[in-house]
């Protein structure tokens, strides 16, 4: 007695596990891509022999720590603001139906509560260093 052929049969459970191995590879890519084009960005900006950041001296770093520590009530609302400018970013950019518009302006909500946080954090740098400078 011979045997029929069976109709070959697709597993569901393959297919989905080769799409999220793609998924994870996809990921992986562009995570990788980013990582690449931030170190381009870097050279381009700061050279091939960047080095790390220039820093102040550590007794500087010091004062700063501690005037930061001291005024840190005039600087939390705007890292506050920084961080919830950064996740309106995600949820409007990640929204479906996707808004360019709403995503562009959630954007330079971001940069503006940025630029006024690092306003505000320079303004206590300059205190620190203007203090050293008249203790000279």
């Amino acid at each position: 007695m011979s045997h029929a052929q069976r109709p070959h049969r697709v597993s569901k459970a393959r297919i989905a596990l080769i799409g999220v191995l793609a998924l994870s590879l996809l990921g992986n890519a562009v995570a990788l891509g980013a990582v690449w084009r931030f170190q381009q960005v870097r050279v381009t900006l700061m050279g091939d022999e960047a080095g790390p950041p220039p820093a102040f001296p550590g007794d500087i770093r010091r004062d700063l720590r501690a005037h930061f520590q001291d005024n840190r009530d005039s600087l939390s609302p705007q890292v506050r603001a920084v961080l919830d400018a950064r996740r309106d970013v995600v949820e409007t950019g990640t929204a479906t139906p996707f808004d360019k518009a709403a995503t562009e302006a959630a954007m330079e909500e971001f940069r503006r509560a940025l630029d006024e946080a690092v306003r505000e954090a320079q303004g206590l740098v300059l205190e620190v260093l203007e203090a050293r400078a008249s203790e000279q």
